[in-house]
C-alpha cells in the first residue's frame, strides 16, 4: 500500500509539473495575440487547461496528505511542509489568473479582427497572471523532490535549500514578466516573437525537468526497497532503524 501511494503521488506531481509548466508557456504567449478574436480563443484553451492541470494536482495533494498522516510524527516535517506549499500555489491559480482570463474572454467577446489596444496587452502580460502557473509548476517540483527524499530514506531532507530556491526562482520569474509588462505600455513598442528560439527554449527545459526528475526518481527505486506498510510498535526484534515496524 505504501509503495503504491508513494508512486501514485509522484507520478501524479510529475504530470501535474509538465502540465502546469505548458499552460505557463500558453499564458505568457497571450500577449503575442493578433486581435481580440485570437486571445478571446486563447483564453478559452488555456482555462480549459487550467481544469486539466488542476485534477493531477489535486490528485498529489491527497497523497501528500495521506502519506503526512501516514508517517511517523518525527519524520513527517517534509510532507507537512508540502501541503500549504501545494495548496497555496493552486489557490493562487484559481483565485488570480482564472479571473483575469473570464475578464479577458468578456471583454475580447466582440471577437475583433483589430489589433489588440495597449490596456488589453497590458493585462495579458501581467506578472500576477502569468506568474501563478510558473510557480506551481516551480512547487511541483520543490514538492516531488521532498516527497522522494522522505519516500526513499523515510526522513526528512534539509528544507531549507529546496525552499530558498523555490523563492528565488519566483523572484527571478516575477522581475522578468514584469519587466516585459512595462515595455508594453511604451510608445511604439514593439513585441518581438521568435518561435524558433522559442521552441529549443521550451524543449531544453523540458529535458531537463525530465532528466532532473526522472533519473533521481529511478535510481532511488532501483536501490531501495520500499516497505508494503508502516505500521508503529514497540517490538523492538521487528524495528526499522527509523523508530517503525516494516510489515514484510
Amino acid at each position: 500500500m505504501y509503495i503504491t501511494l508513494v508512486h501514485l503521488t509522484l507520478g501524479c506531481l510529475f504530470l501535474a509539473l509538465l502540465l502546469s509548466w505548458i499552460a505557463g508557456n500558453k499564458a505568457s504567449s497571450l500577449l503575442y495575440s493578433k486581435s481580440e478574436q485570437q486571445l478571446h480563443q486563447r483564453a478559452k484553451h488555456l482555462i480549459i487547461w487550467t481544469i486539466v492541470l488542476s485534477i493531477p494536482a489535486a490528485a498529489a495533494l491527497g497523497g501528500v496528505v495521506t502519506m503526512a498522516v501516514k508517517l511517523p510524527p518525527d519524520y513527517d516535517l517534509g510532507m507537512l511542509i508540502c501541503v500549504p506549499i501545494l495548496t497555496l500555489s493552486l489557490a493562487l491559480l484559481w483565485a488570480r489568473s482564472i479571473p483575469k482570463l473570464l475578464r479577458m474572454r468578456k471583454n475580447t467577446g466582440r471577437k475583433s479582427s483589430e489589433p489588440l489596444p495597449v490596456r488589453m496587452l497590458y493585462r495579458a502580460s501581467e506578472p500576477a497572471f502569468i506568474l501563478p502557473y510558473q510557480l506551481l509548476s516551480l512547487c511541483m517540483l520543490t514538492i516531488f523532490y521532498l516527497t522522494l527524499s522522505v519516500a526513499v530514506s523515510l526522513h526528512s531532507m534539509p528544507l531549507t535549500l529546496p525552499l530558498s530556491m523555490l523563492g528565488f526562482a519566483a523572484a527571478i520569474l516575477w522581475i522578468i514578466h514584469g519587466e516585459r509588462s512595462s515595455r508594453v505600455t511604451l510608445p511604439k513598442a514593439k513585441l518581438n516573437r521568435r518561435p524558433s528560439e522559442r521552441m529549443v527554449r521550451r524543449l531544453a527545459i523540458a529535458i531537463a525537468i525530465v532528466l532532473l526528475a526522472g533519473t533521481p526518481y529511478y535510481n532511488a527505486f532501483d536501490k531501495i526497497d520500499l516497505p508494503e506498510a508502516l505500521i508503529m510498535t514497540n517490538n523492538a526484534d521487528n524495528m526499522h532503524s527509523f523508530g517503525f515496524y516494516i510489515e514484510q
